[in-house]
Protein backbone atom coordinates (compact mmCIF):
# COMPACT_ATOMS: atom_id res chain seq x y z
CA UNK A 1 0.00 0.00 0.00
CA UNK A 2 2.55 2.33 0.76
CA UNK A 3 3.42 2.56 -3.05
CA UNK A 4 -0.58 3.01 -4.57
CA UNK A 5 -1.91 6.26 -5.83
CA UNK A 6 -5.14 4.59 -5.29
CA UNK A 7 -6.47 2.35 -3.04
CA UNK A 8 -9.66 0.85 -3.57
CA UNK A 9 -11.95 -1.59 -1.11
CA UNK A 10 -14.57 -3.46 -2.73
CA UNK A 11 -15.15 -5.96 0.17
CA UNK A 12 -18.82 -6.89 1.90
CA UNK A 13 -19.82 -6.49 4.56
CA UNK A 14 -19.04 -9.57 7.42
CA UNK A 15 -18.45 -9.76 10.82
CA UNK A 16 -14.69 -10.30 9.88
CA UNK A 17 -14.34 -7.31 7.79
CA UNK A 18 -16.55 -4.61 10.12
CA UNK A 19 -13.98 -1.82 10.32
CA UNK A 20 -11.29 -3.61 8.33
CA UNK A 21 -9.38 0.03 7.15
CA UNK A 22 -9.07 1.58 10.28
CA UNK A 23 -6.04 4.57 11.24
CA UNK A 24 -3.08 1.85 10.99
CA UNK A 25 -4.12 1.34 7.22
CA UNK A 26 -4.79 4.89 6.35
CA UNK A 27 -1.30 5.26 8.32
CA UNK A 28 0.44 3.15 5.81
CA UNK A 29 -1.04 5.05 2.76
CA UNK A 30 1.29 7.58 1.24
CA UNK A 31 0.32 11.30 0.98
CA UNK A 32 -0.37 11.53 -2.73
CA UNK A 33 -2.76 8.57 -2.46
CA UNK A 34 -6.44 8.12 -2.87
CA UNK A 35 -9.02 5.78 -1.09
CA UNK A 36 -12.17 4.51 -2.17
CA UNK A 37 -14.66 2.08 -0.99
CA UNK A 38 -17.41 1.33 -3.31
CA UNK A 39 -17.54 -2.19 -0.93
CA UNK A 40 -20.89 -2.55 1.38
CA UNK A 41 -21.70 -1.91 4.71
CA UNK A 42 -19.34 -0.70 7.46
CA UNK A 43 -15.99 -1.79 6.40
CA UNK A 44 -14.44 1.32 6.88
CA UNK A 45 -13.84 3.06 10.30
CA UNK A 46 -15.31 6.79 9.07
CA UNK A 47 -13.36 8.38 12.18
CA UNK A 48 -9.97 7.00 10.62
CA UNK A 49 -10.80 8.23 7.18
CA UNK A 50 -11.57 12.19 8.51
CA UNK A 51 -8.79 11.91 10.81
CA UNK A 52 -6.38 10.71 7.81
CA UNK A 53 -8.04 13.22 5.60
CA UNK A 54 -7.74 16.59 7.75
CA UNK A 55 -3.94 17.03 8.09
CA UNK A 56 -3.56 15.63 4.22
CA UNK A 57 -2.07 12.42 5.23
CA UNK A 58 -4.07 11.11 2.02
CA UNK A 59 -5.29 12.84 -0.98
CA UNK A 60 -8.90 12.08 -0.81
CA UNK A 61 -11.62 10.06 -0.63
CA UNK A 62 -14.10 8.55 -2.36
CA UNK A 63 -16.94 6.63 -0.32
CA UNK A 64 -19.40 4.23 -2.81
CA UNK A 65 -22.25 3.95 0.26
CA UNK A 66 -22.28 7.64 0.80
CA UNK A 67 -21.67 6.70 4.69
CA UNK A 68 -21.33 9.97 5.55
CA UNK A 69 -24.82 10.51 5.16
CA UNK A 70 -26.07 7.46 5.99
CA UNK A 71 -27.27 8.25 9.43
CA UNK A 72 -29.20 4.48 10.15
CA UNK A 73 -25.33 3.24 9.27
CA UNK A 74 -22.90 5.61 11.75
CA UNK A 75 -25.29 8.04 13.99
CA UNK A 76 -23.59 10.83 11.67
CA UNK A 77 -25.53 14.18 11.92
CA UNK A 78 -24.80 17.52 10.86
CA UNK A 79 -23.02 18.55 14.34
CA UNK A 80 -20.38 15.56 13.16
CA UNK A 81 -16.95 17.00 12.25
CA UNK A 82 -17.93 15.61 8.51
CA UNK A 83 -20.08 18.46 8.14
CA UNK A 84 -18.49 20.86 10.36
CA UNK A 85 -15.11 20.46 9.03
CA UNK A 86 -16.26 20.59 5.12
CA UNK A 87 -14.90 17.10 4.20
CA UNK A 88 -16.72 15.98 1.72
CA UNK A 89 -16.73 12.63 -0.11
CA UNK A 90 -17.83 12.34 -3.48
CA UNK A 91 -19.87 8.98 -4.58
Amino acid sequence: MPRADFVILTVPHTPATEGLFDRPRFQRMKPAAFFINIGRGMTTKLDDLVTALEPGEIAGAVDGNRQAIRKDCYGLVRESRWWKGGIKLGS
